[in-house]
């Protein structure tokens, strides 16, 4: 989806919501991902770059999965305190 960009507009938050239905179906929980100022420049910035022939899509990935790393923790952090 990032990739392609087959609708006008939106395109980056329909991959966002593809990614957290796969995390939701696969993993139970979801990421908020690229949704605020700096974050947001920099996930811009990644998309744009695993674009981009010979840019480097792993990247994205990581700040993916940092990010679910993150979410889980702060999940562990509230279970805790019930």
């Amino acid at each position: 989806m990032v990739n392609i960009h087959p609708f006008r507009d939106a395109n980056g938050r329909m991959c966002r919501l593809i990614l957290n239905a796969i995390l939701m179906r696969y993993v139970g929980f979801v990421v908020d991902l690229g949704e605020k100022g700096v974050e947001r420049d920099a996930y811009l910035e990644l998309a744009t770059e695993s674009r981009i022939v010979g840019g480097f899509p792993g990247y994205l990935s990581k700040m993916v999965v940092e990010k679910a790393g993150e979410t889980l923790k702060r999940l562990n952090n509230r279970l805790k305190k019930r």
